[in-house]
């Protein structure tokens, strides 16, 4: 259907359980409807598995004693770059390659060959599909740069929490293209610090929490032994608001002093708290999800489309319409509304 997009997300874990080392060659990943017809495919070789190739994902954040696993553990699980070769009863992982398509019929299975020196081994599995309920908008208001968001080969996709599989991360870019002026360990050097952070949809805070002080100085994160024995600090202040049927959005790392409360039933637009830079985070920014559960630890991460925004891309400007929504793109900036002189995205579809 012109103008629909659909976000296929791939997580494969690959095990030997052979009798000697293997080498893999290729990876083919097809998207088949009901009748087992050919929608699209996405050949995956050699040199792109020997740079994306990484460590199954074997934590699950979802309590205080993985956290500690997480943060004491990780650094000794990773698999070394440009190593396509998967040792006797190891296992490898290709995490989260995310493919968008607009194919005429929504996808029911998945078909992965894997080819490796002596032969191929292949699977079909089937598609989950979330179709989003709840309209949309952007968190923000004026003009913001999507720094990362959930791609196979951005951080978001490869994290152990969930919830966050297909977030993303927005800040503010000034005239020299960068997202501070100043000293770069002050918070109040970046020009997303104390921006107000919006409600994308109508619905009720489910979860608060606050007090959390902004890290000092910039890129200096908190210890896995505080976030050990306060495992929400990870998000730092940060507001969860539920839309219903199984829709939750999340707005992290924001300044202390949030402006609603559990409870509370907001608008769309509504001012939910500031831009800041508590919890795990490296500099002021927000990070935005969407997920099927009120608790960060344990939901799982759902993908979002926003209409009714304007893409800069270049000397273009690109309109959004909230009819036919989309993710962001990664890289550009964007910004609420229809900004003058912006070309209808449908009219530049083929």
């Amino acid at each position: 259907m012109r103008g629909e997009f659909v976000q296929i997300l791939f997580h494969l874990n690959l095990h030997n359980d052979g009798k000697r080392p293997l080498r893999l060659v290729g990876v083919q990943l097809t998207s088949l409807d009901g009748e087992g017809g050919l929608l699209s495919r996405v050949e995956l070789g050699e040199a792109l598995l020997r740079r994306e190739l990484r460590p199954v994902a074997w934590i699950v954040m979802r309590d205080r004693q993985s956290i500690a696993a997480a943060h004491r553990y990780r650094g000794l699980f990773r698999r070394a770059r440009g190593n396509t070769i998967i040792g006797v009863g190891e296992s490898t992982s290709l995490t989260h390659q995310l493919q968008i398509t607009r194919p005429s019929v929504v996808p029911h299975r998945i078909r992965c060959v894997v080819a490796y020196d002596g032969g191929k081994a292949s699977a079909e599995l089937p598609v989950r599909i979330h179709r989003q309920r709840a309209a949309m908008t952007l968190p923000v208001a004026g003009r913001w740069w999507v720094m990362a968001g959930h791609r196979f080969d951005e951080y978001h996709s490869m994290a152990i929490l969930s919830s966050q599989n297909f977030a993303y991360d927005l800040g503010v870019l000034g005239t020299g293209q960068a997202t501070c002026d100043g000293d770069p360990t002050r918070n109040e050097s970046y020009h997303a610090n104390g921006k107000p952070i919006l409600a994308v949809a109508d619905g009720e805070v489910v979860a608060v929490h606050d007090g959390v002080s902004e890290n000092t100085p910039v890129g200096v994160r908190p210890a896995w032994q505080e976030l050990l024995r306060r495992p929400l600090d990870l998000a730092g202040n940060h507001v969860v608001v539920r839309h219903g049927s199984g829709e939750y959005t999340a707005y992290i790392h924001l300044r202390p002093d949030l402006k609603v409360e559990r409870g509370q039933k907001v608008k769309r637009g509504q001012v939910l708290g500031l831009c800041g830079n508590s919890g795990n985070s490296l500099e002021t920014h927000l990070h935005f999800q969407l997920q099927d559960g009120p608790d960060l630890l344990t939901a799982n991460g759902l993908p979002v489309r926003f209409g009714d925004f304007t893409i800069h891309l270049a000397h273009l400007r690109i309109y959004v319409s909230a009819d036919r929504p989309m993710p962001l793109p990664v890289r550009l900036v964007v910004e609420p509304g229809r900004a003058e002189g912006a070309v209808d995205l449908l009219k530049m579809l083929p």
